[in-house]
């Protein structure tokens, strides 16, 4: 038996606490975790602290949920998935699949702004970060049967439902130590970058996430 752990967070970005307030939830990001130590986490979210608009596959951290700031802690709150050991390879080939994806995987961008009204806007090859657990979970065989209602965004609110009998730990990420690892060094995430370069950026990745909408409808 093997297992996989997925992390909910309150992370203290902006974006993240008008999740918080649209929703009623405590928590507003959904992260994956092969390990227990929770290093080397995957997700889909911004890639870059500086910029909330571009986004993709990102490797992360307790680091990186914190910002970076070694005196401050979020509060997030744990599951422990068993799967198979065939469960677990079908996972780990998943992120790599989509990891290293010839086209790239977008973070959708879409669906964030619009999820807080109920609304999604589905992208050929795109997630964000509660949708790509979801179908890594599905991947791993985990959650064969996932009992959400369709059309609407899901939210970390429904990651909690959906595995409440695998909840293993809630409180600050600082106090959750089941093992000593090594930190992965994750230098990009905290690039900043000129407000002229960040706009430049924002401007390219938006236009080819609503050229993927366009032209890859019904893929």
């Amino acid at each position: 038996m093997r297992y996989i752990y997925i992390v909910l967070s309150a992370t203290k970005t902006m974006p993240a606490r008008l999740v918080r307030r649209f929703t009623g939830f405590k928590y507003s990001h959904t992260s994956v975790s092969m390990r227990a130590d929770l290093l080397g986490m995957c997700s889909f979210s911004r890639t870059n602290i500086g910029n909330p608009f571009v986004g993709g596959f990102v490797l992360e951290s307790p680091r990186t949920l914190t910002l970076g700031k070694n005196n401050t802690s979020v509060p997030v709150k744990i599951f422990k998935v068993p799967v198979s050991e065939t469960g677990f390879a079908a996972a780990e080939s998943f992120i790599n699949s989509v990891r290293f994806d010839r086209d790239g995987y977008m973070y959708n961008i879409i669906t964030f702004i619009t999820a807080p009204f109920g609304r999604t806007g589905y992208i050929y090859k795109s997630f964000i970060c509660t949708t790509f657990a979801l179908e890594l979970l599905k991947n791993a065989g985990a959650l064969p049967d996932i009992p959400l209602q369709t059309g609407r965004p899901i939210t970390p609110k429904d990651i909690n439902s959906l595995l409440a009998p695998y909840a293993v730990f809630e409180g600050e990420i600082s106090e959750y130590t089941p093992a000593e690892g090594k930190e992965i060094p994750i230098d990009e995430y905290f690039v900043r970058r000129g407000i002229y370069s960040e706009t430049k950026r924002t401007a390219r990745y938006v236009h080819r996430l609503i050229k993927r909408r366009i032209f890859t409808r019904g893929q």
